[in-house]
């Protein structure tokens, strides 16, 4: 995800453990990365980033250079969980290998 020139992204799998980074996407220059959250997807709307790991956990996150400050979190979902949210107004679909929600973010 491209935020204001920083880019957010989650790598790992096939054994390793996931890494969530943020990197300046002119500069190259790794600002952190955070090891306490499973691979995950992201979607940005209202300067928060929506964001739900492969466990199934939904936070509400203020990325920045600084850091991933997490507001709100939920474990939602049990089963491994790839797909990346989607919003549509203010409602969230979320699902994994088995199961979707709507979860209303209003």
């Amino acid at each position: 995800m491209l935020i204001d020139g920083v880019l957010y992204f989650s790598s790992g799998g096939k054994g390793r453990q996931a890494i969530l980074s943020t990197v300046g996407a002119q500069s190259g220059k790794i600002y952190w990365q955070e090891r306490n959250i499973e691979k995950a997807t992201f979607v940005w709307a209202d300067r928060k980033l929506i964001t739900l790991d492969q466990d199934g956990n939904l936070m509400i996150a203020n990325p920045s250079k600084g850091g991933f400050k997490i507001s709100a979190k939920a474990p939602l979902l049990s089963r491994i969980s790839w797909t990346p949210p989607t919003l549509v107004g203010s409602r969230l679909y979320i699902r994994d290998r088995r199961d979707m929600m709507a979860v209303d973010l209003s």
